[in-house]
């Protein structure tokens, strides 16, 4: 039988604690994509260049385009397969370490969340 074999995967999504963990991260990057696209339709069509940083020092340090706010999120995406799919690689061997992957994959989808909604709050 393949090691990525779609029986393999399902079992260990199944599990229960992978499953609360990784559908939590899932649900949040979701949340988060449509936050984005909501923010970018109530924002005028004029806004070329968006606050992406903002400094409580200096206030708005970092603009850039529209897509530079998905390029985050994309890369948190990324992160969340890969911590997945090593999690499912090492499952065998060390369960909680696989859980650990899937806790940091959903700590790193809520703290992008609240880093949208305060980049909201504080710039636009």
């Amino acid at each position: 039988m393949p090691l990525f074999s779609k029986q393999n995967i399902l079992l260990y999504y199944r599990e229960r604690t992978v499953f609360l963990l990784s559908s939590g991260a899932l649900l949040i990057q979701v949340i988060t994509y449509i936050y984005i696209l909501m923010t970018l339709k109530l924002l005028p069509a004029d806004y070329q260049f968006l606050p992406l940083h903002y400094n409580t020092t200096l206030g708005i340090d970092f603009l850039g385009s529209r897509l530079r706010l998905f390029g985050l999120t994309s890369v948190i995406t990324a992160i969340l397969i890969v911590n997945f799919l090593l999690g499912y690689l090492i499952f065998a061997k060390d369960k909680y370490l696989s859980y650990y992957l899937n806790l940091l994959s959903l700590l790193a989808s809520i703290c992008l969340l609240l880093w949208f909604v305060f980049l909201r709050l504080y710039s636009f």
